[in-house]
């Protein structure tokens, strides 16, 4: 792996290297760590498809110095042949996955500085307004109903203004507006004749 030394690596939240084992490439890594460590990155996997200590080839780097080179740099050592064993209870205990979806499962619990949560609470405030809304104008056409009696409107009249004080401005205006209407409709007066005396 060829990197350019003027890389900045000071935001570096994971590091995964995937790899064979090879001794050359156990080394690359190494030149390629040291270059990014001082971002101290949380998540840091050396991934490979199979380590093993029955070595046949000296170039190939052993199970065991693959893993003294992980621990050393803290890393944790990832093999992807790995299956997970669903009968062993300590998997149980703390669901921890092997293999493949042990990478998923180790960048999925990095909380990422870049991380943004989705506020919906807006949007539910926003819906409550128009229910609450449109619950107060209901209730409002139940009580003004079609031609109520002076005496149904005048023992409603402390719900009403209940009603008027939760609404928007405009609502509350055409609601009293209403409100009025339905008083001189229930005393005799069309409210035409609101230049007459009453009588």
């Amino acid at each position: 792996a060829v990197m350019d030394d003027t890389e900045d690596f000071s935001d570096t939240e994971a590091i995964v290297f995937y790899c064979d084992t090879s001794k050359d490439t156990l080394k690359n890594v190494e030149t390629v760590w040291l270059k990014i460590k001082e971002s101290s990155p949380a998540v840091c996997l050396l991934v490979v498809e199979t380590a093993t200590d029955d070595v046949k080839d000296k170039k190939e780097a052993s199970r065991t110095q693959i893993l003294d080179w992980c621990l050393s740099n803290q890393f944790e050592l990832v093999e992807c042949n790995e299956e997970n064993d669903d009968d062993s209870d300590s998997e149980e205990q703390f669901d921890e996955k092997a293999g493949r979806q042990r990478i998923l499962q180790a960048l999925k619990a990095h909380t990422w500085s870049n991380l943004e949560l989705i506020d919906d609470s807006e949007d539910k405030d926003e819906q409550a307004d128009e229910d609450q809304k449109s619950s107060l104008l209901m209730e409002a056409k139940e009580i003004l109903g079609e031609d109520p009696s002076f005496e149904e409107l005048f023992s409603q009249i402390s719900k009403m203004k209940d009603i008027s004080n939760n609404l928007p401005n405009e609502e509350r205006k055409a609601y009293a507006e209403k409100v009025a209407l339905a008083m001189y409709k229930s005393i005799g007066v069309d409210s035409d004749d609101d230049d007459q005396p009453l009588t």
